[in-house]
């Protein structure tokens, strides 16, 4: 019970040390008139060339890309395809972007597949290739892209060219 009634005195003496040993602070000097780096940090339009100009929020729910028809080629044993994605959103990136490539039998049961996760947000306006690479099986019929991101659905839009 006296620990708790001495914290109090405790609080005090210790407040009373950290405010009493600081150093006096010197005031900061007024900007000199012309100042270049000065006017630039006061300046409230935002600069190009600063990396944060590049940070846009996410989006949230259904985003909308636009992807170049797909070209496939076998190479050995694999079935390399690649196309190019866009986000065709002015403002809003894409978090956790992800293409899902499945093969399937003629009856429709999964049979194979590649997958390809872009690691940084697809910035607004950006253009990526993309490239799977699919193990060949004889069963391979037909397939299949699904596009997906991390903060809900994507609608594709196949375009001519990027």
């Amino acid at each position: 019970m006296k620990r708790y009634q001495a914290l109090p005195t405790v609080s005090a003496v210790l407040l009373v040390a950290a405010l009493g040993c600081s150093a006096p602070q010197p005031e900061p000097a007024a900007p000199a008139e012309g100042d270049g780096a000065t006017s630039a940090l006061l300046s409230t339009e935002p600069d190009p060339n600063s990396p944060l100009q590049a940070i846009s929020p996410p989006i949230r729910g259904a985003a909308t890309i636009q992807f170049t028809a797909p070209n496939a080629r076998r190479q050995g044993t694999e079935l390399v395809t690649t196309l190019k994605v866009k986000n065709p959103s002015a403002t809003n990136s894409i978090a956790g972007f992800q293409v899902d490539d499945n093969w399937y039998d003629a009856q429709g049961n999964p049979v194979t597949g590649d997958s390809y996760r872009h690691r940084t947000p697809l910035a607004p306006g950006e253009v990526i290739d993309i490239e799977l690479r699919t193990p060949v099986t004889p069963a391979m019929n037909r397939n299949q892209y699904l596009f997906k991101h991390a903060n809900g659905d994507i609608t594709p839009e196949q375009v001519p060219t990027l």
